[in-house]
């Protein structure tokens, strides 16, 4: 099966489980990413989100903390146990460079919204590109995931101008023809469709990199620290949303919900996602 061959590079390195010395209960302890903001630090929705040390220097001990936060909707292989290994995916493949070997980060894996958790310390390691076959195993939420963030966000532009010039070249471009388009002011957002970055993806032409996540430490008072916090932790109140005006008074809207059908909805609306939210 293509899933076996994507495990693989996982037990090519090693599946060693890091032996973390606390109660499980500790160990599994999930949070949300706007506590994890708030008693720590960084921006709740990237993947690498950097520290203000001097806004939370009276705030925790910690010093030269660099998180990484990977949620499964774009990272199914992550680490999903604490002290496990697992794997990361990344858009920039090896035409575009990057790190081969990354620093030690302290990995939070997202299972779901407001559910993360702290795995340890941990350093990455290249291992080889998902192949086409082994993109399109993946579930079509995931594929779905990369391209609308591709299409979206700002880290995916690269790609969207890659897939642009063989659009307009009819070939593959040279690195020099894609730092050009780079340098333009304009994002390609309107020049290439989700469906197109589907179709690179499922041909080859674009590849996920993929790093393997190899437990190294545990930071045992880090988790403490979380844990004291949680107890309490009030969340913030939900944003009130803003009344939609009415067409014209008296006049009721087409599609309006009436009053009494409303508690017959969920109320369960879309929500932005980001690779690290």
């Amino acid at each position: 099966m293509v899933h076996d061959s994507i495990r693989q590079r996982i037990k090519d390195v090693g599946l060693d489980l890091f032996d973390i010395k606390i109660s499980p209960k500790l160990r599994d302890m999930t949070f949300g990413r706007p506590f994890l903001s708030k008693v720590i630090g960084g921006n709740g929705m990237m993947t690498f989100p950097p520290i203000d040390e001097v806004k939370f220097i009276d705030i925790h001990p910690f010093r030269n903390l660099k998180l990484m936060c990977a949620n499964l909707e774009y990272n199914p292989f992550a680490a999903q146990v604490p002290g496990a290994p697992g794997l990361y995916y990344n858009e920039i493949d090896e035409r575009d460079g990057g790190w081969a070997e990354a620093e030690e980060l302290t990995l939070i894996v997202g299972f779901d919204t407001n559910v993360w958790c702290h795995m340890g310390r941990y350093t990455m390691v290249r291992v080889p590109s998902l192949t086409a076959d082994e993109w399109l195993a993946h579930d079509k939420s995931v594929r779905n995931n990369w391209a609308n963030g591709i299409h979206n966000s700002i880290w995916g532009k690269r790609i969207r101008a890659r897939i642009f010039l063989r659009k307009e070249l009819h070939r593959e471009p040279t690195d020099e023809e894609v730092e050009d388009a780079m340098s333009r002011n304009d994002s390609f957002k309107d020049n290439v469709s989700t469906a197109e970055i589907h179709e690179a993806y499922n041909i080859g032409y674009e590849h996920l990199a993929v790093w393997y996540m190899k437990c190294v430490g545990y930071d045992i008072a880090f988790q403490e620290y979380l844990e004291r916090r949680l107890r309490t932790w009030v969340p913030p109140p939900p944003k009130s949303k803003k009344p939609t005006a009415r067409k014209s008074k008296g006049v009721v809207a087409k599609n309006a919900t009436k009053p009494r059908d409303r508690h017959k909805q969920g109320g369960h609306g879309g929500r932005g996602r980001s690779r690290g939210c």
